[in-house]
């Protein structure tokens, strides 16, 4: 396998490229959009009008077909498009790179021709509005063809010491996911490259889009969800592919493995053993994948604003500091204040106060209860953190991070 690329457009695909007629409208918004396409349906004229519609800086259609002939009929009537036709077979996050390179805008929103895409899908103001925080990356909210929400939050946990990611459906605007399902987001394109853009060595979709965002969140930047924009799938939703495999392997040393000691990141010398065991694709090979990934993460060890383990116990500090903060004060309206600030600082969707049973209060009165399976009962029994997810009747399956802690809120005992 090929050195690990150091910048988003180290690898060069032979592609054509038609159209492309500059925007001088005035009003243009500093957003681009990439539309990567499957297909060469004949709806497609549809959702070039709507994107038109909406004043993109620019718009680069990249077409998976080289033998499309409506293409060139296509840009003869819409030469504001710019279409892209690789010569040869690439990923989603090669094509992106290529796409990145071709834009000027800020912001950067990438989209499929697999999603329902209407008109008038970002106005002026709305622009604004998503793109006022500056961060790396904005995920919308996806459902699927029958309009069920799909799981659009992903939040970083660990299981028996291994990385695990956890999904959840329930949608609240600034809550952190940590990576955008299917590629679908609004990038911010200087933070992009500067992160080094999506890895073409890793050629499985799922792996190389987890790659560049757990790479974001340990270089210090930050995804977010808006309940601003949202698409839904005109047909079957996309399975990711979590096999592990080489892929796996890559991602995992240029993520995993490294740690954080004064400020600059490192390599502990019992990782390559640790890494032998588990990689199974013997000891030459797996001392060339780990003597590459050393060489990545040293020329990057300044970018590392935190490692894996950090990564993941940042969920839960903030956690056991409101624990701690709890059974401190008595004062109820205090507590009302705190969490709200909390939510949204956090952007998490609910506060819950459970009983052992089950029940639960929220600090607006609201009681329910929370189908917490085995989970409570082990969360009581050995006092550990654990994430599960649940469901409160009327509302969309949600993901809990629980935590122990005891005490009384409004005469309800938790």
């Amino acid at each position: 396998m090929n050195t690990i690329p150091t910048t988003f457009d180290e690898h060069q695909i032979t592609r054509t490229i038609i159209g492309g007629k500059p925007n001088v409208n005035p009003d243009v918004l500093n957003i681009s959009v990439i539309l990567l396409n499957k297909s060469g349906s004949h709806f497609k004229i549809n959702v070039y009008k709507n994107l038109l519609e909406c004043n993109f800086e620019s718009i680069i259609s990249i077409e998976h077909d080289p033998n499309n002939s409506t293409i060139d009929d296509i840009s003869k009537k819409m030469p504001e498009i710019k279409f892209i036709i690789p010569q040869e077979e690439t990923t989603n996050g090669e094509l992106i790179n290529l796409a990145m390179s071709e834009i000027k805008s800020d912001y950067v929103l990438v989209l499929k021709d697999t999603l329902y895409i209407p008109s008038k899908i970002i106005l002026q103001n709305l622009a604004t509005r998503v793109t006022e925080s500056g961060i790396f990356c904005i995920v919308p909210w996806l459902s699927d063809k029958n309009n069920n929400t799909l799981p659009c939050v992903y939040s970083p946990s660990a299981e028996k010491s291994h990385f695990t990611v956890n999904s959840s459906s329930t949608v609240s605007d600034g809550v952190k996911t940590l990576y955008p399902f299917d590629n679908i987001a609004l990038y911010n394109r200087k933070k992009f490259i500067e992160l080094g853009g999506f890895d073409w060595t890793i050629k499985s979709n799922y792996w190389q889009n987890l790659d560049l965002a757990v790479r974001s969140w340990l270089w210090g930047e930050e995804t977010r969800l808006t309940s601003l924009l949202h698409f839904s799938y005109i047909d079957d939703t996309p399975i990711e592919d979590h096999t592990v495999n080489m892929d796996y392997l890559r991602y995992h040393l240029k993520n995993e493995i490294a740690k954080i000691r004064m400020e600059q990141a490192y390599i502990k010398k019992s990782s390559f053993l640790n890494f032998l065991f588990q990689s199974s694709c013997g000891f030459i090979e797996a001392k060339r994948q780990f003597k590459l990934a050393k060489k990545w993460i040293l020329r990057n060890k300044y970018r590392f604003k935190m490692d894996l383990q950090n990564f993941v116990e940042k969920n839960w500090a903030g956690m056991h500091m409101w624990a701690d903060y709890l059974k401190d004060v008595s004062d109820e309206t205090q507590v009302e204040k705190f969490i709200e600030h909390a939510k949204d600082e956090n952007g998490f969707t609910d506060f819950y106060f459970v009983c052992r049973e089950g029940n639960y209060r929220t600090v607006s009165g609201e009681k329910g209860y929370l189908d917490l399976k085995d989970e409570l009962p082990e969360l009581i029994l050995h006092e550990k953190d654990t994430v599960v997810n649940s469901v409160v009747p009327g509302k969309p399956q949600i993901m809990l991070f629980l935590t122990p802690a005891v005490g009384t809120y409004q005469g309800f005992a938790y």
